[in-house]
Parts: structure tokens; sequence; C-alpha cells
């Protein structure tokens, strides 16, 4: 299994004509997704992602 350790978990690339054009970073809770944005760069994305796990509650009404 090809595993990239350096790959953010919950960053996912979008592509357009084979090229990545943005990234979507969104994470699972409770069986839940949550969509925290899309992002023109990995790191704003990662940043994001970084920022959920800093104050969860602040996204408690994206759960409902």
């Amino acid at each position: 299994m090809n595993v990239n350790k350096r790959k953010p978990r919950y960053v996912f690339a979008i592509k357009r004509e084979g090229k990545v054009y943005r990234y979507i970073a969104r994470i699972n809770v409770s069986y839940k997704r949550i969509y925290l944005g899309c992002f023109k760069t990995q790191g704003e994305a990662v940043s994001a992602v970084e920022k959920y796990f800093a104050n969860p509650k602040r996204y408690e009404g994206r759960l409902r």
C-alpha cells in the first residue's frame, strides 16, 4: 500500500485538466463530515484544519 506520510490527512486536492486546481479541507466527526473550506494552496487548507482542532466548538453549528 502506497501511503505518503507527508500528505495532510484532512486535505484533498481537486484537479482540473490534470493539474491541482484547489484544495478542500474537511474532517469527519461522529460519522458526520464537516466542510472547512476550499483553498488555493495546500498550506491554507492545512491551517484551516489546525484552526479547527484548536477550537472545535466554533464549528458546532455545522454538525447539525
